[in-house]
């Protein structure tokens, strides 16, 4: 698994790598811009549900611990940098995930009450906190493909419809480029031409994270 640099409990030392823009949406979010956050919950809080679902959490408890990851984010994503090439925001999240699904088995099995020796080391098992799913684990890969149409669904009010259409429909709906044409009444070079302003667009909103977002879906952009 690859992780940024920083963990979510300790300051950010060093100088970073592959800054965002200021009007990207981590340093929007950093900034504290209400729409931001709606935003970034958005893209991403079904990933964390994905990433707590796969422990085996109970719907109750599952809700609560991505209520506390949340809120780790936001008390925390002031100090998130990327130092290294090999840094991500997701690792970054992710790591912060695992700290409070963690907090959440060590805490449950505080709770325990003294149990007969030869119960208790069975018991105490199911309890412990279950390894996360690797990322190319099949659901992990539709978790990320989530990601990018939640990220692509984000900016659909601050586009032209047609133009976002023709972005869904190539690269989430992977229709064929005649289709999308005849369907939306455009010429293939006009799809082609609105395929490319959407990648801008979703590059000047999402800074960084786009391609690392395209990346981790496996969509073409091509």
């Amino acid at each position: 698994m690859t992780t940024a640099a920083n963990s979510d409990d300790g300051p950010q030392r060093r100088s970073s790598y592959g800054e965002t823009t200021n009007h990207s949406l981590i340093e929007l979010v950093k900034q504290g811009e209400p729409d931001a956050w709606k935003t970034f919950m958005g893209i991403y809080q079904p990933l964390v549900a994905f990433w707590c679902r796969s422990t085996s959490l109970s719907p109750n408890d599952l809700d609560d611990v991505s209520q506390n990851v949340f809120t780790s984010v936001s008390t925390s994503i002031g100090s998130f940098r990327k130092r290294e090439l090999t840094d991500t925001f997701r690792g970054w999240l992710r790591d912060i995930t695992q700290k409070r699904i963690a907090d959440f088995f060590r805490k449950k099995s505080q709770e325990i009450p003294p149990l007969a020796s030869d119960d208790s080391e069975g018991y105490l098992a199911q309890l412990r906190e279950p390894e996360p799913p690797p990322e190319s684990d099949p659901e992990s890969k539709k978790a990320s493909l989530e990601v990018f149409r939640n990220a692509v669904e984000a900016v659909r009010n601050k586009s032209e419809e047609r133009t976002w259409l023709a972005f869904w429909r190539t690269t989430v709906d992977e229709q064929p480029a005649p289709d999308i044409a005849e369907e939306l009444g455009m010429t293939g070079d006009a799809v082609r031409k609105a395929k490319s302003r959407m990648k801008t667009r979703l590059r000047l909103e999402l800074g960084s994270l786009f391609d690392e977002i395209v990346r981790d879906a496996g969509v073409s952009l091509d």
